[in-house]
């Protein structure tokens, strides 16, 4: 009752804890950009019962851990659920009730993820989905610029997207890759860091791109022999 109470009378609500370093960087970055509008703190660490309305809040949200940020009753998440909302106006959208840049951007007729992946992988020829500050990601994506720089790739950065979390889960029920990136060429799936790099590696990334069979592929094409077959007449 008392967190229901909490944030239905203040426009942000922010559960947490006084001796929290990182969400005091969270605090700060709701504060800065929301200063002209209602926002209560509550350090559970002070409060009798706080271990009680954390159980609480994990039981409503599923948010496990602290802070637990609402805004207009509704819950944004922790640490990181919140900083992305700030950095990309959702926040501030949801505070204001209206559209903030990103949100303008993902609310492309409301589709569903896996109706946007599949949509995507079929206008484009190369669709890479990462993330912004993935270091790895960004050497298999550098990879796939230098090789296919001629054909048409979109990335999705799916950290700076509303509904990324929700388009990452849709990839792996989709493919069974479970990390990022998530590389498709001609609307098939090559798969992550590994898997692409070897692709462009040995000239099957290219192959897949124009159609057209790569060096690796061509050594293949030994009359269409069955891989057991070609091991037993060359051994």
């Amino acid at each position: 009752e008392f967190i229901k109470e909490s944030i239905a009378a203040h426009d942000i609500v922010i559960f947490g804890k006084s001796v929290d370093r990182l969400g005091s960087v969270t605090t700060d970055q709701v504060k800065r950009v929301a200063y002209q509008h209602d926002i209560q703190i509550h350090n559970l660490d002070k409060m009798d019962d706080g271990e009680a309305i954390q159980s609480a809040l994990v039981e409503m949200t599923g948010v496990k851990g602290l802070p637990n940020v609402f805004v207009k009753g509704q819950c944004v998440g922790g640490n990181e659920a919140t900083q992305r909302a700030v950095r990309t106006g959702k926040f501030m959208a949801m505070v204001t009730g209206q559209p903030g840049p990103i949100a303008m951007m993902s609310m492309s007729g409301a589709k569903a993820p896996s109706e946007f992946i599949k949509e995507s992988i079929a206008a484009h020829d190369i669709v890479i989905f990462g993330k912004s500050v993935d270091r790895l990601g960004s050497v298999t994506t550098d990879q796939v610029k230098r090789v296919a720089y001629q054909h048409d790739i979109q990335i999705h950065n799916l950290d700076k997207m509303d509904d990324g979390e929700a388009i990452q889960s849709a990839l792996v029920e989709m493919t069974g890759v479970k990390g990022l990136p998530n590389v498709f060429v001609k609307g098939q799936c090559v798969g992550g860091n590994e898997a692409t790099q070897r692709a462009v590696r040995t000239g099957k990334f290219m192959a897949m791109v124009t159609g057209q069979p790569g060096p690796i592929a061509m050594m293949s094409m030994s009359g269409a022999k069955a891989p057991s077959e070609f091991i037993k007449e060359s051994i």
